[in-house]
């Protein structure tokens, strides 16, 4: 692993994002491959420590130190680079082509897998726009007004401090805890601001980059795979986070660590086959600039609310029908391309997350929030209702409790108590999805485990973000998917799979 170069102008790019570990290869897979097929890639309790002790890291070394073995368990997982190659070239991107032609995609991820920090700044600023001085202004207000807020939670925060000690209660933990990951969260958002703004000024030519870009596509809209004028004008003035929900990415891979007996994420070996990954992104209401531009479009906004408070309270209900529609055909689409990247893997046992449910709900109103969960679900059932994607059964964990009763109310009320119409079974449960594809995959089955995601992984390549040196909120779900699967083969700089135009497939 190395840097993309070692410049301090490239350096402040990447921590923009927040110091994202960057990856490459001294060798392609397809040469070391072509070198040494058989060459063994190896984890077990013996490798972790040597890792970690090159690294200045004690373990296992002295008093009060935890056993390897306790920690990572006694098997080894192993595969060889000629496997590693054939994972890599597994990958495809699924597009939805009324948003997203394939030739369109391909060209705009060169410029986005490139200028990372650049257009993760951006990615809420409409295509089109990107580049032009009014936008930089603009970006340069938002994130003033970001920082200003943030400024403000955090000193609400840090004057009611919360402490814990030995004595504590498990309710004083739970609210140290809670307080705690709002203070990071806060702050978290207040440094990026910060080096955001700081970065402003290397931007011009980027901006005029882009801009060429774009006109080319204008000129050329066909050759970029649009029907018309129209279509082509439409897909521009979108965001990426807007089009992220509009793609699929998938590879096939392994996990390297299992749940059985009770023990989860120690060490095991390889699968009888290999899972499918399926990468995608929800609708973002969670973070600050896509929550103004997504929140604005399905959701009125409170007469009450002021800018210098949480956007939680900003919206406060539906638009009206058309608009309640409009969303409900987005995450149709979105699920069309994830079922549609499952059909090409050849995935039997597909096993799915609550994707747009947890904090990507975070500034929904309170009144839409139930409808937002029933579209996400009644999405999933009406496409299995409508072909045939190859399933034997739909492995669907909704959530905690109350999300699975209100997942099996909406399949009832979409399929009936019998499951009319339904082409495979549906399993709704709260269980751990991730050992259950592990099992499913052991017992030779074509399973498939969905990674919810947003724009820096489908769109920029970033898959699995901090997930070599995230801790705390900066270590969730996708993090640990890739800490502990061979996923970070899909990542930019190991494979071309965003920019290889033959990779990249409509729904």
């Amino acid at each position: 692993r190395k840097g993309r170069g070692g410049g301090e102008e490239e350096e402040d790019e990447r921590t923009r994002i927040g110091r994202l570990p960057d990856v490459q290869l001294e060798k392609s897979l397809e040469e070391q491959a072509a070198e040494d097929p058989r060459r063994e890639l190896r984890i077990n309790a013996e490798t972790m420590m040597e890792t970690m002790r090159a690294q200045g890291i004690r373990c296992g070394e002295g008093e009060g130190e935890e056993d390897p073995l306790a920690v990572w368990g006694s098997c080894t997982f192993s595969m060889t680079v000629a496997e590693a190659r054939d994972l890599e070239a597994s990958g495809r991107v699924v597009c939805d082509p009324s948003a997203f032609p394939p030739a369109f995609y391909t060209s705009l991820a060169a410029l986005t897998t490139k200028h990372v920090a650049y257009y993760s700044d951006r990615r809420v600023q409409a295509l089109a726009e990107i580049g032009k001085p009014e936008q930089t202004i603009h970006l340069r207000s938002m994130l003033e007004e970001c920082m200003k807020r943030c400024m403000g939670l955090l000193q609400d925060l840090l004057a009611s401090p919360k402490e814990v000690s030995e004595k504590s209660t498990s309710e004083e933990v739970q609210e140290y805890e809670k307080w705690a990951y709002q203070k990071d969260r806060y702050q978290g958002k207040l440094e990026s601001a910060e080096i955001s703004l700081k970065q402003l000024e290397h931007a011009p030519q980027i901006d005029s980059e882009h801009q060429a870009f774009i006109e080319k596509v204008r000129r050329d809209f066909k050759g970029y795979g649009f029907k018309d004028e129209d279509h082509v004008n439409r897909v521009l003035a979108t965001s990426l986070n807007e089009l992220s929900s509009s793609v699929c990415q998938t590879q096939k891979g392994y996990f390297m660590v299992g749940g059985a007996e009770g023990v989860s994420n120690q060490l095991c070996g390889k699968t009888e086959r290999p899972l499918t990954f399926l990468t995608a992104a929800g609708i973002d209401f969670c973070t600050d600039l896509s929550t103004v531009v997504e929140g604005s479009k399905y959701f009125t906004v409170s007469a009450k609310w002021e800018a210098t408070q949480p956007l939680r309270g900003k919206f406060e209900d539906w638009k009206g029908p058309r608009e309640k529609t409009d969303f409900y055909e987005r995450v149709k689409n979105l699920y069309k391309c994830i079922f549609t990247a499952a059909e090409v893997q050849g995935v039997t046992h597909p096993c799915v997350l609550p994707m747009g449910l947890g904090v990507f709900l975070d500034n929904v109103p309170e009144k839409c929030r139930d409808e937002v969960k029933r579209c996400y679900f009644r999405a999933q059932v009406e496409l299995l209702q409508e072909k045939d994607w190859g399933f034997a059964v739909y492995v669907l964990n909704a959530g905690p409790p109350c999300l699975v009763s209100l997942a099996k109310k909406v399949v009832e009320e979409t399929a009936g108590t019998a499951g009319e119409g339904l082409r495979c079974p549906i399993v709704v449960h709260s269980r751990d999805v991730k050992f259950i594809a592990v099992s499913l995959a052991s017992m030779g089955y074509s399973a498939a485990y969905l990674n919810p995601s947003d724009a820096i992984a489908v769109l920029q390549g970033l898959i699995g973000y901090f997930w070599e040196v995230g801790k705390g909120s900066c270590y969730v779900g996708e993090e640990d998917f890739v800490a502990t699967s061979t996923a970070i083969l899909s990542r930019t700089n190991i494979s071309d799979l965003h920019t290889d135009s033959s990779r990249v497939l409509s729904a």
